[in-house]
């Protein structure tokens, strides 16, 4: 890793207010966030996520930042050391990135909600749906509609229907029988009898 300068002062001689309130503040969200990308660039516990975050800051929103400080007062020579710092601080986290994905290892894995089965006949392929996962998105703690998870699993909602009976599942709102049901209604009605039911 490249020992990276620290970010440059505002120029010339004189209180940096003499730059005006704007410029002043542009400087400091510039130089803070390339402060902290240092930071982060430094540590040995950095994942690429987090470098990819001040990657893609610094790139997008302080060169922007940067390049609009160009039609200000603020000699060129300044302005082309600054957007080198930067540039060089791009190099290095990307540099960084890369290595740190390299070495992160890959937990996430895919899960196949939906796989085709090819059967050799003439028509359509076979889908099988994931069978605990439909059981964990049909019980009573999800309330996707039936449409909106054909949706997610790319099938037509009355192939959804077929295949939710084929497994054995339905769509139950609640585990109550008749008369648990009956006995809730009129305990209701003894405590709130004005309630309309």
């Amino acid at each position: 890793m490249v020992l990276l300068p620290t970010f440059p002062d505002l120029p010339g001689p004189g209180p940096p207010s003499r730059w005006g309130h704007n410029i002043n503040r542009a400087h400091q969200v510039i130089s803070r966030s390339y402060l902290q990308a240092l930071r982060v660039l430094h540590r040995e516990d950095g994942d690429s996520l987090h470098i990819k975050y001040h990657l893609d800051f610094i790139q997008g929103r302080i060169f922007h930042l940067l390049g609009n400080l160009g039609p200000t007062q603020l000699p060129e020579p300044w302005l082309k050391t600054c957007a080198q710092c930067l540039g060089h601080l791009l190099v290095e986290l990307a540099s960084a990135q890369k290595g740190a994905e390299d070495n992160e290892p890959n937990t996430v894995s895919r899960m196949e909600l939906v796989t085709t089965i090819h059967i050799g006949w003439v028509g359509r392929p076979t889908k099988r749906l994931n069978m605990e996962w439909m059981q964990d998105v049909v019980s009573g703690n999800h309330r996707l509609s039936l449409q909106l998870l054909s949706q997610l699993l790319g099938i037509h909602r009355n192939t959804l229907r077929y295949k939710l009976q084929e497994m054995g599942l339905s769509r139950r709102f609640s585990t109550l029988n008749d008369i648990d049901l009956d006995l809730l209604l009129k305990l209701y009605k003894q405590l709130r009898p004005n309630s309309g039911l």
